[in-house]
């Protein structure tokens, strides 16, 4: 459970980060394709590690195991994960293809 909670938490250092190099780099300016998405993605990804530990720790304190529910937005969690990664590799310029 604690490395979820840890993910969590990076996930808002995450955002905070990419909202200020947007601020820094693009200097406000309207966000608009993949970048947008980029956003909008990380910000889904943070929300749904909050629910997954909040879900866990609902079960710990219930004395449950997690249910297929927890599992089924684990793995959704982890595909957006994913998306947001690949999508972060063309906004900077790695995945140019």
């Amino acid at each position: 459970m604690f490395w979820l909670v840890g993910a969590a938490i990076s996930s808002l250092a995450a955002i905070a980060t990419g909202l200020g190099a947007w601020q820094w780099q693009l200097g406000g300016a309207r966000l608009k394709g993949n970048l947008r998405l980029h956003l909008v993605f990380a910000v889904a990804c943070s929300a749904m590690l909050w629910m997954l530990w909040w879900l866990r720790a609902r079960h710990r304190q219930r004395g449950e195991s997690p249910g297929t529910a927890y599992y089924a937005c684990a793995a959704i969690t982890a595909v957006l994960v994913a998306l947001t990664g690949h999508l972060g590799g063309f906004v900077s310029g790695v995945n140019s293809g």
